[in-house]
């Protein structure tokens, strides 16, 4: 307690004001803002993601999976443009998934440089169940919005990933 009296005290002496909740919090323009809504949301989304998920399972993680089961002998280059990160970035992940036992990674057949990368048994086990996992995040998500206004969502991020893949002025 005695704590809590010290930092209430210091707190008055430096003239600080508590801080609000959010709601209450004088944002300006902010809130009308498209691109800080759409932080928001992404921010939003991953803390349910995190939340809805093992510990360990980042959506990062469950798009390469995904991608590398549904792509059996896909690049870890071909990974990294598909998920719109930088290749160095993926094998941190890949090493994650290889030490779970999840994936092996195989020389290409067609560019030795490359590697392929396969899903093992285990690595399937466990995308079936993250993909059990997403899909009730999914449906959760579409329970939220209704059916039209999901598809409406999904057009105008596509738009706006089109936006932000095309060159700026």
């Amino acid at each position: 307690m005695i704590g809590v009296c010290n930092n209430t005290r210091m707190a008055a002496n430096a003239n600080t004001v508590a801080p609000r909740p959010d709601d209450a919090l004088e944002r300006g323009e902010l809130d009308q803002m498209l691109g800080i809504a759409l932080i928001r949301a992404h921010n939003g989304a991953y803390k349910y993601f995190y939340k809805s998920m093992d510990k360990d399972m980042k959506p990062g993680f469950y798009t390469s999976l995904s991608l590398i089961q549904r792509n059996p002998g896909l690049t870890q280059k071909a990974l990294a443009e598909a998920i719109q990160r930088d290749p160095s970035t993926i094998v941190p992940i890949l090493d994650a998934f290889e030490k779970k036992g999840w994936i092996e990674r195989r020389r290409s057949e067609t560019d030795r440089r490359a590697h392929a990368l396969y899903l093992t048994p285990a690595g399937k086990t466990a995308a079936r169940r993250f993909d059990r996992k997403v899909g009730d995040i999914e449906a959760q998500m579409q329970a939220h919005l209704g059916k039209e206004r999901s598809r409406e969502l999904r057009a105008l991020l596509k738009d706006l990933e089109a936006f932000f893949a095309a060159p700026a002025d």
